[in-house]
């Protein structure tokens, strides 16, 4: 095979991979906006979420007052973030809701309460966050969080920010369901 057909190769290869991609972004997009309750919203996002950006841990914390509150979690060392209480503003999560920016490898560790217990260790040391919001109002923020050092592209980057908004649009719904009833 020639340097020129090689090439040729991998191009149609990545064009076919984004492509699969960004239908499965649509499709789990798709899923979630026809989500009854938020456990239906956080099942969905367990399962298709991991193929469109790896992740060893995600939480989607919710804003409760002046804090975050986890409202889910999913992935490996999920118990070290279950108790989780994040004031606004405070570590990588609450820095994220207090600002409305996305926040590419930052340390998991700044998390407040994250590593209080010395017995606890986690190898995590990247964190990928998006702002959850509406036009309105600050919901919340997705958290992915990864091994190693640097693990999140541009394009995770990406790909969350657009998940972010079509989950912060099916919180929303839900919530109305909820106050409706």
């Amino acid at each position: 095979m020639t340097s020129a057909s090689r090439d040729l190769l991998n191009l149609h290869n990545s064009i076919a991979g984004a492509d699969h991609q960004e239908r499965a972004l649509a499709d789990l997009t798709r899923t979630i906006a026809g989500c009854e309750d938020r456990a239906a919203i956080f099942a969905a996002l367990g399962q298709s979420l991991r193929g469109l950006v790896p992740y060893e841990v995600m939480a989607v914390y919710l804003c409760r007052g002046d804090r975050l509150i986890r409202e889910s979690l999913d992935g490996g060392d999920y118990r070290l973030f279950a108790s989780l209480e994040i004031p606004i503003g405070a570590g990588l999560s609450g820095w994220v809701a207090e600002n409305r920016k996305s926040s590419i490898n930052g340390n998991p560790a700044v998390e407040p309460g994250y590593l209080n217990d010395p017995a606890r260790f986690s190898a995590l040391r990247s964190a990928l966050a998006v702002p959850l919001e509406s036009q309105e109002s600050m919901l919340g923020v997705l958290s992915l969080y990864r091994t190693e050092r640097d693990a999140f592209s541009p394009e995770h980057l990406t790909r969350l920010l657009s998940l972010g908004a079509a989950l912060a649009r099916a919180l929303l719904l839900t919530a109305d369901r909820v106050g409706a009833e």
